[in-house]
Parts: structure tokens; C-alpha cells; sequence
């Protein structure tokens, strides 16, 4: 469990969070983060939730969401539509 939510962090999001596939919940919501989304993300397959703030929520991202993101699958059949 991945939580830094809420702690001002800028810049962007390391690549090497795709290192780290047993984690289940990664939260990133509600920082000043920049840049776009990795792709490396999509290889934490174990990833079932964003937490309670949201996976990264209330950031300053842009670009599109990478295709490896449909790797989450447990993440994807728990999110809330």
C-alpha cells in the first residue's frame, strides 16, 4: 500500500513505480504532480485500488492515458462508475 496523497508533491511521476507489482493500492491523488501518466504503471498488475483520495485524483497530468493501463484489470473491475 502506496499512499502519498495529500503531501504537495511536484513534478512527475517516476517510472520507477512500474518496479513495484505487488503493490495493491497506490493513491497519488490530490498533489501538484505534472507530466503525463507512465506508461510503466500498466506492469502493477496487483494494483486493485486508488484509495480513498483516487489513484491520482486532483493533479496536474496531461497527455492521454497510456494503453498499459489495461493491464489493471483488479483495479479496473473495482472502480466506481
Amino acid at each position: 500500500h502506496i499512499a502519498y496523497n495529500n503531501m504537495a508533491y511536484n513534478g512527475t511521476i517516476p517510472t520507477e513505480f512500474g518496479r513495484l507489482t505487488a503493490v495493491t493500492i497506490l493513491n497519488l491523488g490530490q498533489n501538484s504532480l505534472t507530466g503525463t501518466l507512465p506508461s510503466e504503471i500498466g506492469h502493477m498488475t496487483s494494483l486493485l485500488s486508488g484509495g480513498d483520495w483516487g489513484f491520482v485524483l486532483s493533479n496536474s497530468l496531461d497527455g492521454s492515458i497510456p494503453t498499459e493501463l489495461g493491464n489493471l484489470v483488479e483495479m479496473a473491475r473495482n472502480l466506481e462508475v
